[in-house]
């Protein structure tokens, strides 16, 4: 094992344990820093964990970067969605506990059980996180730390990216036309799935400048599931925020 994978794995452990300690017995587990993880490059964005590990413990839910910024990794119901960028478009791959990948950037959790929390407007920007925070201090979480969301319905208003060999939103990045990424927008009504962490004063670490959510969605596009990461998202009336289940 390399000193970087070593020191990777301490600094998860340690995240994991702190936030195993807390009041609200909510765990999650940071492998890698996005500032660190985006800024470096592909050549730097070294496979830290594999995933075939985080699917060894059931309940798993998760988001991350490929090794080498080749893709995107949502975690749900046991199973991650691998999304790669290629010249035909974007490929989509579903794998199990087998799964043969390495992240490079990962946010992990385990959830035994969800409380539903119904969506009663129309919510976008920061009025759905604030809504995410609101709702989650009501539920008894430690907003104060780093935890878990799903939202089901659908969204109004949606953009994601997968990334390929560089961060499309690094401030002041430029990408060459090989690192171009993968892009869907969408302003029709549209199911979907959103697997995310809501995590305040962690820019840097596990979220992007100007927001306190790292999220990914998963919906159905032209016959075929696919996953990416959200720049913006607006989720209609109707929909389901949920929330882990806390001791």
């Amino acid at each position: 094992m390399t000193t970087r994978k070593l020191t990777s794995g301490l600094v998860a452990a340690i995240v994991a344990m702190t936030a195993g300690c807390a009041a609200n017995r909510v765990e999650v587990t940071q492998y890698g820093q996005m500032h660190k993880v985006l800024s470096g490059g592909a050549g730097n964005a070294k496979g830290i964990v594999g995933v075939d590990n985080l699917l060894k413990r059931p309940n798993a839910i998760g988001v991350g970067a490929l090794a080498g910024l080749e893709g995107e990794i949502t975690i749900s119901d046991g199973k991650a969605w691998i999304a790669r960028p290629d010249g035909q478009g974007l490929r989509i791959e579903v794998a199990t506990a087998a799964a043969n990948e390495q992240a490079s950037m990962m946010t992990v959790s385990y959830v035994d059980a969800w409380r539903d929390v119904p969506i009663d407007r129309d919510l976008a920007g920061e009025a759905l996180e604030s809504f995410i925070g609101e709702q989650a201090a009501a539920s008894g979480i430690d907003t104060g730390r780093p935890f878990p969301f799903m939202l089901a319905g659908s969204a109004s208003d949606l953009q994601l990216h997968v990334i390929h060999g560089a961060c499309p939103m690094r401030p002041g990045g430029r990408l060459t036309p090989d690192e171009q990424p993968w892009r869907l927008t969408i302003d029709r009504l549209t199911p979907c799935r959103v697997v995310g962490f809501y995590a305040q004063d962690s820019v840097g670490k596990l979220t992007h400048p100007g927001t306190s959510i790292h999220a990914h969605a998963l919906l159905s596009e032209s016959g075929r599931e696919i996953t990416g990461h959200i720049e913006r998202i607006a989720m209609a009336r109707g929909g389901v925020l949920k929330l882990p289940m806390v001791r």
